[in-house]
């Protein structure tokens, strides 16, 4: 089956039930198909100042959380249709920074977020708090974030050759 929505697709992906495929496009934007009724369910999933090249699904595949954006995006996946047709939750930080990276924590509610002057911050869907993980700014925006299977450990890098390690504790 081919999916088509005109424009310049970068990454995909498949939400954790298999239902809907997501591209993240070249302008700033997301698209998102259901894959068993591609031609009339699908939809584009925009208002990003930056492109959302990042995007991980949480644990509990309930919600995309992307990035590209000054606040945490989170798409409904739940239901029939998913995000097609929903609005999207957005969570502030005190500071807007333009997020670079996301990704999800195994087992947990939270979501770790790189931002473009270098700092980390966990997000938790329960309390709806950020928790400032990692505050040096000098080597440059999060480029990459990565958890350990058991949630314990979060790694992230950073554009000027710097790698991180936050020992998180037990989820």
């Amino acid at each position: 089956a081919m999916l088509s929505w005109q424009g310049a697709h970068n990454a995909i992906g498949f939400s954790p039930d298999g239902r809907f495929c997501v591209t993240s496009m070249l302008e700033n934007a997301l698209h998102v198909w259901r894959i068993d009724k591609p031609e009339e369910k699908h939809g584009k999933m925009g208002g990003y100042p930056a492109k959302p090249v990042s995007y991980d699904w949480t644990a509990d595949g309930r919600y995309l959380a992307t990035a590209g954006a000054e606040v945490l995006v989170l798409w409904p996946f739940f239901g029939a249709d998913g995000p097609i047709g929903q609005q999207a939750g957005v969570f502030s930080r005190e500071q807007d920074l333009l997020s670079r990276t996301v990704a999800a924590r195994p087992n947990s509610q939270q979501i770790a977020i790189g931002y473009v002057d270098g700092s980390v911050a966990l997000f938790d869907r329960k309390t709806q708090q950020f928790m400032d993980i990692a505050t040096e700014h000098e080597a440059g925006a999060v480029n990459a974030l990565s958890f350990s299977a058991d949630g314990r450990w979060l790694g992230f890098t950073r554009e000027r050759g710097v790698a991180g390690l936050a020992d998180l504790g037990k989820g």
